[in-house]
């Protein structure tokens, strides 16, 4: 064991990068402050080839995995819960600890206690470190797997990393665990028990106890693609570089290994990271702000590169409508949004004409970030949308037991919908399935995960009619896929109530952007004279090569074509056109251009094809 360790000690302290972080211990665990003094930022080791710091502790340091016990949301939902429900306090803070502080609460009950609560886990440092290193490099690779936060800690002080063979004595010497290489820290299963949580509505007195799935991310993977693809959820959080890293500065001389497992963590909830960047100081973080903006942008870019491809385009055109047909796909390995409840996607559909401006629009939002028109308790899912108030949400509703919506989770009884993007090879019929299921109107909709009656496609169709205006008019439809972590129906209940976790994330939520992010856009332009679709178009996801700078796209062409192709900044803005009115035959063509010299962000490529025009979006890092 550590020895020592004063309680002055284990302040954050605003000089050293590493002395911040925390240096408490416990008879399982030991704070991160241990595991930087050689995994942390360092002239020689934990750096890639280009001599960028990709050590564990700056990865991990500005995620919502290191910040869990801090976080202002969670804090105030444990308390608005708890006011719901005081003579459950006890029981509603232990098991919220077990996630979110698990130093402390594992400790705390191996050692015999039954409760575990936001009081205790406010005076260890141990437990406000969150998610801390040793909690996840403790998982042992034997036992059972267990969900709702039992985590299988070793009960031998071996720390389990990816490589196999490493020099262990350091490590013996300097904290005295053990280290040793194990293939099931790479896997899906290491996860699966903090992102699989059940309850129980607190309010339901029949028997047997009703169980609500919380959330079922593991699960949701299980009933994919991706696990006979093996895919892990370690591949997309926690992405692997080639590069040769050394994994610690002692002793000096070990090799670099590779591949390296960033430890970035990263996820898609930007709107938490920017606030707890933005109130860093209050909340008493150790990450700096340039830190959390790379985290934020890294979300961005798993948002935007990796979660979902729209496409869209004209299906009928009559004497007096016009029909859009937008595909949406799932491209992540669990559901669409995932994890706590609260997260929503949804569609904003536009239709502009040159003579009219706007003649149909279906998911705006209001000034408090609300989608407008949506019904008042909660919009069902649609197959055809015909009037502005009806938009497509993916969500998850739950009843409680009167079957009301509410959102306490401790009185949440079943799903009244559930239509969120399932993964590709996701089916009724899986094992899974009764904690993973499609509820509501979905079920009724044949475009739902389904393609010509084959189920496991992990997307939805949404089809869009409206009035024709008059002919010679050109109408743009667009089409865009936003992603928004904490709607405002999901605090307005909390925000009725009055406690200090409460009235703190208020003051932080008010002031912070609140504003969804974007994952996928798609547009389409076609005359609205009566007549046949636009040429066939079928376009590939466009893709970066940063050794050369340029991007490029690959499109086939039913018939020749002139092409020309435009690239947008996301503020709107016209940034070039690198190719005009190039001549392009019936089959495969390729279209690229320059990115070196763009900054950072969100760009749009915008095709046009004659009559017919379609956009994609790409990232510039």
């Amino acid at each position: 064991m550590f020895a020592g360790i004063s309680p002055e000690q284990n302040k954050v302290s605003g000089g050293d990068r590493e002395s911040s972080l925390t240096r408490d211990t416990n008879e399982l665990f030991a704070g991160s402050g241990h595991c930087s003094n050689c995994h942390g930022e360092d002239a020689a080791a934990n750096r890639d080839s280009q001599g960028r710091d990709v050590s564990p502790a700056t990865g991990w340091r500005s995620t919502l995995v290191a910040n869990s016990a801090l976080d202002p949301y969670w804090l105030a939902k444990v308390s608005h819960e708890g006011s719901l429900a005081p003579e459950r306090i006890d029981v509603i803070e232990t098991t919220c600890t077990r996630c979110h502080a698990p130093a402390g609460n594992l400790h705390a009950i191996g050692n015999g206690s039954t409760v575990y609560t936001i009081s205790e886990m406010q005076s260890s440092p141990l437990a406000l470190d969150g998610v801390t290193c040793t909690v996840c490099h403790l998982i042992a690779p034997e036992g059972d797997l267990k969900f709702n936060g039992q985590l299988n800690i070793s009960g031998n002080r071996t720390l389990y990393g990816q490589f196999f063979g490493p020099y262990g004595s350091e490590m013996l010497d300097s904290t005295g665990y053990t280290v040793a290489g194990s293939d099931h820290i790479s896997r899906s299963e290491a996860c699966a028990s903090c992102h699989t949580l059940t309850t129980q509505p607190s309010n339901f007195n029949g028997a047997p106890p009703r169980v609500f799935y919380e959330q079922t991310t593991y699960q949701e993977w299980t009933n994919s693609r991706y696990v006979a693809d093996g895919v892990e959820c370690q591949t997309c959080h926690m992405p692997r570089i080639d590069d040769e890293v050394r994994l610690s500065n002692k002793p000096s001389w070990i090799p670099g290994r590779s591949p390296f497992a960033l430890h970035t963590l990263v996820g898609g909830n930007t709107f938490m990271l920017e606030m707890l960047r933005d109130n860093a100081e209050e909340l008493g973080l150790t990450a700096s702000a340039e830190e959390f903006n790379a985290s934020i942008s890294a979300s961005r870019e798993l948002l935007v590169e990796k979660t979902a491809d729209l496409e869209l385009r004209m299906a009928e055109r009559t004497s007096d409508s016009i029909t859009y047909r937008l595909e949406i796909r799932n491209n992540v390995g669990h559901k669409f949004p995932s994890g706590f409840p609260s997260a929503r996607a949804f569609v904003e559909f536009i239709v502009l004409s040159r003579a009219v401006d706007t003649i149909f629009a279906s998911g705006l939002l209001d000034n408090t970030n609300e989608v407008q028109g949506i019904d008042p308790e909660f919009e069902p899912h649609h197959n055809l949308i015909t009037r502005r108030d009806q938009v497509q949400i993916y969500e998850v509703v739950a009843g409680g037991t009167d079957d009301d919506v509410t959102f306490a989770i401790d009185r949440m009884y079943r799903p009244l919908k559930d239509n969120r993007l399932v993964p590709v090879g996701f089916r009724k019929d899986h094992y899974s399935y009764d904690s993973t299921e499609i509820v509501g109107l979905a079920l009724e909709d044949e475009d739902f995960n389904a393609r010509e009656g084959v189920q496991g496609s992990g997307g939805d169709i949404v089809w869009y009619r409206l009035p024709l205006p008059p002919p010679g008019d050109t109408l743009t439809a667009i089409a865009t896929l936003w992603y928004q972590s904490v709607p405002p129906r999901w605090v307005a209940d909390m925000f009725a109530a009055e406690t200090p976790e409460i009235n703190a994330f208020r003051r932080m939520y008010q002031a912070a952007d609140g504003k969804p992010e974007r994952v996928a856009s798609a547009m389409v332009s076609t005359l609205s004279s009566v007549g046949g679709p636009g040429k066939g178009i079928r376009l590939s996801t466009i893709t970066t090569d940063w050794t050369s700078g340029a991007a490029r796209v690959d499109l086939n062409l039913d018939h020749p074509s002139r092409a020309s192709l435009e690239l947008w900044a996301s503020n709107g803005r016209l940034v070039g056109t690198p190719v005009r009115l190039r001549e392009m035959g019936a089959g495969s063509n390729i279209l690229s251009w320059d990115i070196s010299t763009l900054p950072a962000g969100i760009y749009f490529v915008r095709i046009s094809l004659g009559e017919d025009i379609v956009l994609r979006q790409f990232m510039v890092y």
